[in-house]
């Protein structure tokens, strides 16, 4: 188990004005909340997949009890966050003019499975945050949540 909480200023300093972001997913778990562990095990599920990154300018490792950031490849991070009933993704990319939709529904597909592998009877609700709010609202196919729904919207569109 990670013992060390992320502080707030790691998650500012990692945020950079240049990089394209995506809206922030959400898992919201309906019932109870979640267990912490239950958030560490999607960790480790992410650790073999993906790297850890690194802070800027150190060595230092982006891996905390409730925060990790992961290097899906050369130019998208993975920002994976936890709250007491919700899991939080946002993948942010640096250098580029969109973040790669496809990318974004193998991740939310990623996650979702390893969700439910866990607790075969889990019950989430998906929503969004926006970048410009901190609200969540329910999900739906507008324009902020539709990149992580990139395959399903594009059967939608070619069916």
């Amino acid at each position: 188990m990670l013992q060390k909480e992320s502080p707030r200023e790691v998650i500012a300093l990692e945020t950079d004005a240049r990089e394209v972001r995506t809206s922030v997913l959400c898992w919201l778990i309906k019932g109870t909340s979640m267990p912490l562990e239950f958030f560490q095990k999607l960790i480790s599920a992410c650790l073999a997949r993906w790297p850890v990154a690194m802070k800027k300018n150190t060595s230092e490792s982006l891996i905390f009890q409730n925060f990790t950031v992961f290097y899906i490849d050369l130019v998208h991070r993975l920002f994976l966050y936890f709250d007491n009933h919700a899991v939080f993704a946002r993948i942010s990319g640096m250098g580029i003019d969109q973040v790669n939709a496809k990318m974004c529904t193998r991740v939310r597909k990623f996650i979702s499975l390893n969700l439910t592998a866990q607790d075969p009877n889990l019950e989430y609700q998906l929503c969004v945050q926006t970048i410009q709010s901190q609200d969540i609202q329910e999900s739906s196919m507008s324009p902020p949540i539709q990149m992580w729904f990139a395959e399903e919207v594009k059967t939608i569109l070619y069916y």
